[in-house]
């Protein structure tokens, strides 16, 4: 659902296309309801294509970033959107403030979160795997902090005292109360012993490389005969790409329902993606410690929920994702001991974790 109000009526759109795009003839226009932004499906003469109004806070730079990348991508055979260009060869417009564009509609379906079968699983960790080997020759990403923010001790630290807070904050009436009070118990217990066992420096022994930043089951459009399309490359940038391979594994396996991890599934979603970038053992042995630290101090879900009781599916995938930080906690060493042992990996001496 759409965060800001749209700006745009019909008779400004079909100007804006023709004027903007020199797109002429019967003009269909239907509003979607989903996505963060406002969204259009367009349909001029019988061809299809998608129309993204951005929220108003939305910088240019953003736009700009994904636009350039889908490019490269595209030339590189990555299935990706396609924009349109406007008549002046821009790839977007300004309307009253706020950033435009126009894409041609991808002919497709998507799935839900852990209902993909073997063969849906492994082809996502192929897509991936294609993607990142591709991106590796790219310049214009960068870390954007994240390390610091999401993969550091100050971050983990930073995340218990978010839990502490969120749990002064539970409201008498939450017919929830005991299950928040349990859950975050447990990620404040499970935060402390990271932090107290995990030697953090090691992180920058992993591979930091150029990736999606958001890639998920949620990313793909399927079409028939054909692999599936990569979309919303906005939040791109350098990163642990451990991270990236083992959160998508997690929303992707039907087997992963309700946040419990099947190594044997895992495993094999990591052997496939090492068939395109090579990975070490480092990125292997602390794959699981990558993802755990960024999960837990997250209260999201909890927090819009205690608000606002309406919100059962931020609370549902709350509770998935705190059953994760279990799942990973609880099985730490067999997962890295998995991985090393089954996935092909360029060796290195491991540092003691303290």
């Amino acid at each position: 659902m759409s965060v800001e109000k749209s700006i745009l009526a019909k008779n400004d759109i079909i100007d804006l296309l023709k004027s903007k795009y020199n797109l002429q003839g019967n003009v269909e226009i239907i509003k979607l309801d989903r996505g963060s932004s406002n969204l259009f499906e367009i349909t001029v003469n019988g061809k299809r294509y998608i129309l993204k109004e951005f929220n108003s806070n939305k910088p240019i730079s953003l736009v700009e970033k994904e636009i350039h990348l889908i490019e490269y991508l595209r030339n590189r055979k990555i299935l990706v959107p396609q924009y349109i260009q406007l008549n002046n060869g821009s790839y977007y417009l300004i309307f009253n403030g706020k950033i435009v564009i126009l894409q041609q509609f991808i002919d497709g379906y998507t799935i839900e979160n852990n209902t993909g079968n073997y063969e849906q699983m492994m082809e996502s960790a192929t897509i991936l795997g294609k993607l990142i080997r591709e991106l590796i020759g790219y310049e214009g990403l960068d870390e954007e902090g994240i390390i610091d923010r999401w993969f550091s001790k100050k971050s983990v630290q930073i995340g218990i005292q978010k839990l502490e807070e969120e749990k002064k904050n539970i409201k008498g009436d939450n017919e929830y109360k005991e299950q928040f009070i349990a859950d975050l118990n447990d990620k404040i217990s499970i935060a402390n012993d990271l932090i107290d066992k995990l030697n953090f420096g090691i992180i920058r022994r992993l591979s930091i490389m150029n990736t999606h930043g958001d890639y998920s089951i949620q990313q793909l459009i399927y079409g028939k005969g054909k692999p599936a399309t990569v979309i919303d490359f906005e939040t791109a940038k350098k990163m642990p790409i451990v991270w990236e391979i083992i959160r998508s594994y997690s929303y992707v396996d039907e087997k992963a329902q309700g946040g419990k991890i099947d190594i044997d599934n895992l495993v094999q979603y990591f052997k496939e993606f090492s068939k395109y970038v090579e990975l070490n053992e480092y990125d292997l042995k602390f794959a699981p410690h990558i993802y755990l630290m960024q999960l837990i101090g997250s209260t999201f879900g909890y927090r819009e929920y205690n608000k606002d009781y309406t919100q059962k599916d931020l609370l549902k995938f709350a509770l998935f994702r705190t059953n994760l930080c279990r799942s990973l906690y609880t099985n730490l060493d067999r997962i890295s001991k998995s991985l090393i042992e089954s996935v092909p990996h360029r060796q290195v001496e491991l540092e003691e974790e303290k």
